[in-house]
């Protein structure tokens, strides 16, 4: 599996990012779509871990078994889809609240971005 820093660091932004949303969406008394918020930030989680899973055994197998990865990552990429549809065409979730915890996994990638950017450059001039 890849062990990389970074897809550490991802990960817990896209937890923090949710969890900012909550906090906020609390401050801004939008309480009925906290639990959308929560649900989406879920499914970016799960959504990410999963493609750190596929992309490590990619990486790591030999060339005639990446078809076999290409063809999962495609199911996961329609499982995913199929799970934001129901979600969102179930009702029980307020959608803008959803879209906005999904967002999450975005907000965890271009974090880890600015990290990078910031403090990595720093590191690297020290040694």
């Amino acid at each position: 599996m890849v062990e990389d820093r970074g897809f550490k660091t991802i990960e817990r932004f896209i937890l923090l990012s949710a969890g900012v949303m909550v906090l906020l969406f609390l401050a801004l008394g939008l309480r009925p779509r906290i639990p959308g918020v929560v649900a989406g930030g879920l499914v970016a989680y799960v959504n990410f871990v999963l493609i750190k899973i596929i992309i490590s055994r990619a990486l790591g197998r030999k060339s005639k078994i990446k078809f076999a990865i290409a063809v999962l990552y495609g199911v996961k990429f329609v499982a995913v889809l199929v799970l934001v549809y129901l979600i969102v065409r179930s009702g029980k979730f307020d959608t803008a609240g959803f879209l906005a915890g999904f967002s999450s996994l975005l907000m965890g990638i271009i974090l880890e971005g600015i990290r990078r950017a910031l403090f990595e450059d720093k590191e690297s001039e020290e040694d």
